[in-house]
């Protein structure tokens, strides 16, 4: 089953023939096994994000990439992994969950080359997605905190007096040393709400 256009390969997932062959994938039946497998990887290099869609396909591939077929069959489980995997954190996720990386580091001791090189590029990806993913989640953390901290400092170049929005000529409390105020009018109007807090440094 080669699937050359996007439509066809649509139309095979609107009918519902993924589930059905991440099934036979699984089968143990070679012949019909092998066609399965190439139909998925047709299917993740056509149209990845609709494929992935359904739970059963990243699994089907897993088992067969970490099973005993033909070289050509794992060299198709190889390729719809790395397909499926397109640089996105939650396919990524989810083939990692299956135990993908570990059936693609099995097939790099596989006697065939074609089948290393292609399991060595689909783990290359994975890793390199997985990596990707965890240096956005620093930046994201950091991004945050560098927020956070810009928050709580600007609160401190600000009068302290409500409705004030001074932020020139302050000067800190002599008491507490916390807190700025443009004015002794703002300081005064705002002491009885500062008194609660303000103690002697």
């Amino acid at each position: 089953m080669a699937l050359g256009s996007r439509q066809l390969a649509l139309a095979c997932i609107e009918a519902g023939a993924l589930p059905r062959l991440a099934e036979r994938a699984r089968a143990v039946d070679e012949a019909s096994h092998s066609r399965s497998v190439a139909a998925l990887r047709s299917l993740a290099l056509t149209c990845s994000e609709e494929t992935a869609a359904c739970q059963s396909v990243i699994p089907a591939l897993v088992h067969v990439a970490g099973s005993n077929a033909d070289a050509s069959t794992l060299i198709d489980a190889a390729q719809g992994l790395r397909c499926l995997d397109g640089a996105s954190p939650q396919r990524n996720q989810a083939i990692m969950q299956a135990s993908g990386a570990d059936a693609l580091q099995l097939l790099q001791k596989h006697t065939d080359p074609g089948v290393r090189e292609h399991a060595a590029r689909a783990l290359a990806q994975l890793r390199m997605t997985a990596q990707l993913q965890a240096a956005a989640l620093t930046c994201m953390a950091a991004a945050a905190a560098a927020c956070s901290a810009e928050c709580v400092t600007s609160q401190h170049r600000v009068c302290a007096a409500e409705g004030c929005v001074a932020t020139k000529g302050l000067k800190l409390c002599a008491r507490c040393g916390t807190v700025r105020y443009c004015s002794p009018e703002c300081q005064a109007s705002h002491w009885a709400v500062h008194r609660r807090t303000c103690k002697r440094a």
